[in-house]
């Protein structure tokens, strides 16, 4: 099961990383709140929050 469960973390890993050097604006939403999860640097120079 360990080898299922570090599969696992590695591809989240990559996920992440794939989003964070993504060229266009991704915003991951989590809930019936819609919480900020995650934004990427292009977002957030979409929302003034960063440096471009």
């Amino acid at each position: 099961m360990g080898s299922v469960r570090h599969g696992s973390d590695v591809s989240s890993i990559q996920f992440r990383q794939a989003i964070e050097q993504a060229p266009v604006a991704i915003l991951l939403l989590k809930g019936e709140d819609l919480v900020i999860e995650m934004a990427n640097p292009a977002v957030l120079v979409l929302m003034d929050r960063g440096s471009a």
